[in-house]
């Protein structure tokens, strides 16, 4: 895992986290390959962003998530601020193309047009940039111009993999 870099990692740990009822510390360090301070600074910028909340539960040694607030806690203006705006855009999005890949609804899905209705106030340079990172991540968005919508494929699952 550390040779993909932090936003990759951090999404990686909210898709583990978003999808799994429960979760220890030692699965989060063996699927991600980093040490226990790493992840739990990737769980506070996860919970700055408004992404997850987790709860502990002593007695079984697990964690799990009980949502997001959906509220960015940084200073307006500050690159924290910027860097968890792009974090939950990031993972608002993972999820939206998730549902289009494990749903099939993918047939006629327009990423652009939901990306688009997601984040009405982000640049088409910003979108680009986006779908690169979720690209680097094992998905694959192509625009299909006989059927003019996107196709979407995805190269790995959080659960079918050891190691990333």
């Amino acid at each position: 895992m550390s040779k993909y870099g932090k936003v990759h990692r951090q999404l990686y740990l909210y898709e583990l986290i978003h999808t799994s009822q429960e979760v220890t510390m030692e699965e989060m360090i063996k699927k991600l390959g980093v040490c226990q301070k790493t992840i739990q600074r990737d769980i506070t910028d996860l919970t700055d962003a408004g992404l997850i909340k987790l709860r502990y539960d002593r007695k079984d040694n697990v964690y799990s998530s009980e949502g997001g607030s959906g509220i960015l806690v940084a200073k307006k203006g500050t690159s924290r601020y910027l860097y968890l705006q792009k974090l939950r855009r990031l993972a608002i999005f993972l999820e939206e193309l998730s549902d289009a890949t494990y749903y099939s609804y993918s047939d006629n899905f327009n990423c652009k047009k939901r990306y688009r209705e997601l984040f009405p106030e982000v640049s088409e340079r910003t979108r680009f940039r986006d779908y690169r990172t979720l690209s680097g991540m094992g998905f694959s968005i192509r625009w299909d111009a006989f059927d003019k919508c996107h196709s979407i494929d995805k190269y790995y699952d959080i659960h079918e993999n050891e190691e990333f």
